[in-house]
């Protein structure tokens, strides 16, 4: 199990509940490093999935959009990738994520967020561990220019490679993530269910995994066949939740 030194973190946006789940990668490697933290690309075939998104206070439910994620393999510069896409249409407005990840370690290249006016993000990922980001909200304008001596992973979007982990029963490790703003801390990770899940007409056999992050706490029902994220819910205090549901 991996542990690193932790430091307070926040989410990108408590209204925008998502993407303070998301998973992204760490500083990159040489190309013939092996993927850290048992992480396989052989798990992520390209595909596209629209989830709806709910708010759920005791009877009442509140819609707040649809989330489409895509996945698809590219190039950055030369260098075998792969592209993470995630689109939210939102009632605020829509918001773009897009991650980089080399194809072979699927550790981060790059990373952006662009929110309408509301905010964007840029972040690059150096082969030497020197990470910048950028992140503008109205006129102000943060960020973080540092070097990472180990692998870390970035909180961004780190939900898009929970199918990539080794996951089994009984699985569990503490891993290192990185925040754009934040610097370094560790989010857990368990395996603390395995059962069929009812959805969309068939029964599929799942993993519910569960993800601290020191913010929140989610739990994410992933396909053991297809390692697709079925369902996702967010306990966010008595009685409200928030849950994302795949079509």
């Amino acid at each position: 199990m991996y542990k690193s030194p932790g430091s307070r973190h926040k989410a990108l946006s408590l209204t925008l509940f998502v993407s303070a789940l998301v998973l992204a990668g760490c500083a990159t490697p040489q190309p013939d490093a092996e993927p850290p933290f048992g992480l396989s690309s052989d798990l992520l075939p390209e595909s596209t999935t629209i989830s709806d998104m709910t708010i759920v206070a005791g009877d009442t439910r509140t819609d707040l959009g649809t989330a489409r994620r895509e996945m698809a393999r590219t190039s950055v510069d030369g260098r075998r990738a792969i592209q993470f896409v995630l689109v939210q249409d939102l009632r605020q407005g829509t918001m773009y994520d897009t991650l980089w990840v080399d194809a072979t370690t699927l550790l981060p290249i790059k990373y952006t967020n662009v929110f309408g006016d509301v905010q964007s993000i840029d972040m690059d990922y150096g082969s030497d561990g020197h990470v910048v980001s950028v992140v503008k909200r109205g006129d102000t304008v943060t960020g973080v220019d540092t070097v990472l001596t180990e692998p870390y992973l970035d909180q961004a979007e780190f939900s898009m490679l929970i199918p990539a982990l080794p996951l089994a029963d009984g699985y569990s490790a503490t891993l290192p993530v990185f925040h754009y703003e934040n610097g370094t801390t560790t989010t857990t990770i368990n395996v603390i269910e395995s059962r069929q899940l009812e959805h969309a007409g068939s029964t599929r056999d799942v993993w519910i995994v569960e993800v601290d992050s020191g913010l929140a706490v989610s739990r994410h029902a992933v396909d053991k066949d297809t390692r697709d994220v079925l369902r996702v819910d967010v306990d966010l205090g008595p009685n409200r939740r928030f849950e994302q549901i795949a079509r």
